[in-house]
C-alpha cells in the first residue's frame, strides 16, 4: 500500500497547502482518492508529484466538511471513471457490514494481516488511555526518581583527592604501608 498526501495544513517543498486533506492511496494495483481538500488545490499538487487523476479507480468521502470534499468538482472534471455514487451512511448504534451466513463470510473474509508487537505497542501508546498510559507515567517517575539519586549520591560520594593523597604519602613516609591501605579502605568514594 502507497499512501500520498495531496494537501494538507502543512506546505511541504513546492506544493500547495490548505486547511484539509487530500490523499491518493495505491493498493493492490487500484488507485484510490481519499477525500479533495478545501478547493481544486490537490490536483495542482498531484500534477506537481506525478499522479494521473485519470487513472484514479474509485474516489471516497470521509466525511460531508468542506475542507474534506471541496475539490471533488474539480475531480470529476478530470475523472469520469468513478461515474457511481453510492451513499452509505453508518451511525454509532447500526453497522454497515451486512450479516452473511458463517460459510459465506468465509469466502469472503481476507486474510488477517499479523501486527508486529512493534507496531501494536506504537498504536496502544497513540490510543493512549488510563489503562495504558498509567504505567507509562510510573515507568517514567521511577526513572527520574533513579536518576535523582544517583546525582545526589555520586555529588556526595566525592573525596577530596589531595587530602587522600597527603594522608596516604604521610603513612608510606612514616614506613606504614598497611596504615596507607588502611586509609584508602576507609575513605568513602563512588
Amino acid at each position: 500500500m502507497k499512501i500520498t498526501v495531496l494537501i494538507e495544513n502543512q506546505p511541504s517543498g513546492n506544493l500547495c497547502a490548505e486547511h484539509g486533506l487530500s490523499l491518493a492511496i495505491e493498493y493492490r494495483k487500484k488507485h484510490y482518492l481519499l477525500d479533495t481538500g478545501a478547493s481544486d488545490a490537490f490536483t495542482k499538487n498531484a500534477e506537481k508529484l506525478g499522479i494521473s487523476l485519470s487513472e484514479i479507480d474509485s474516489a471516497f468521502l470521509s466525511h460531508g466538511h468542506y475542507d474534506h470534499s471541496g475539490g471533488y468538482e474539480a475531480f470529476f472534471a478530470q475523472n469520469q471513471k468513478d461515474a457511481e455514487t453510492e451513499t452509505t451512511s453508518v451511525s454509532a448504534t447500526e453497522s454497515a457490514v451486512e450479516q452473511q451466513p458463517a460459510a459465506e463470510a468465509e469466502e469472503v473474509a481476507a486474510p488477517a494481516e499479523e501486527v508486529s508487537f512493534h507496531q501494536a505497542l506504537k498504536k496502544k501508546y497513540i490510543e493512549g488511555g488510563v489503562g495504558w498510559m498509567t504505567p507509562v507515567l510510573v515507568c517514567l517517575i521511577l526513572g527520574l526518581a533513579l536518576v535523582i539519586e544517583r546525582i545526589l549520591y555520586l555529588n556526595l560520594a566525592t573525596t577530596n583527592a589531595d587530602k587522600l593523597l597527603k594522608k596516604v604519602e604521610e603513612r608510606i613516609v612514616a614506613g606504614d604501608v598497611e596504615g596507607a591501605k588502611d586509609v584508602c579502605r576507609n575513605t568513602r568514594g563512588p
